[in-house]
């Protein structure tokens, strides 16, 4: 909690996150014995107008970041001079919080199909591009992933971050006709890429 004070006039405010379940944003909890109100000068931060009453509740939200980086910004909660006297008070009781935001998160994967032999020792590597943590999943039983650990969601996938050239598959030996399979590649905040697996038939042979 963030507290403030003003020695002269006896007003109070404080401000602490209040957050509800995993699932939703934090909201502001401010405790104050007087009105109070909230700005910011910052152009993707929405905190809305007006004042509010003593002790509160207050949600704001946030325009999506497209920058490719974390961002910081300030919300400043203050005490509201309501009253004619108080409009050119110069020291207000204020408080102010920092925000950083994260990226939204980038996808892509070059290229989309990749066909493969029956037996395949060196499977065609997928140059994925990304800003953020991702990870891979499969359809295919006959396609094997590297295990490793991911908290959220449980899969047997490994994770990575950012650039990277996956390499990281098996196609099992193909015995019988062409089958087709898929690589998933999933961001941490649900954007995705699709990679077709196409494995031929034993005796089909690529050339170069």
């Amino acid at each position: 909690m963030t507290t403030s004070d003003n020695s002269k006039t006896g007003e109070t405010i404080a401000v602490s996150l209040y957050i509800q379940s995993k699932e939703t944003p934090p909201l502001f909890k401010v405790t104050s014995n007087a009105s109070w109100a909230v700005t910011t000068t910052d152009s993707w931060i929405h905190v809305g107008s007006g004042s509010h009453t003593a002790n509160d509740l207050f949600s704001y939200s946030v325009d999506e970041n497209t920058t490719g980086v974390d961002r910081t910004g300030t919300i400043t909660f203050y005490i509201d001079p309501v009253e004619k006297e108080d409009t050119a008070r110069e020291n207000t009781t204020s408080v102010v919080f920092s925000i950083t935001q994260a990226p939204t998160g980038t996808m892509g994967i070059s290229p989309t199909t990749v066909h493969l032999e029956a037996v395949t020792t060196n499977p065609v590597g997928i140059q994925v591009t990304s800003n953020t943590y991702w990870y891979a999943t499969t359809d295919s039983e006959w396609i094997v992933l590297p295990e490793g650990p991911v908290e959220n969601p449980p899969i047997y996938g490994g994770s990575y971050l950012g650039n990277h050239l996956f390499t990281e598959y098996e196609p099992a030996e193909n015995t019988g006709p062409a089958r087709t399979g898929h690589i998933t590649f999933r961001t941490v905040d649900g954007i995705e890429k699709v990679l077709t697996v196409v494995q031929h038939e034993p005796g089909y042979q690529i050339e170069d």
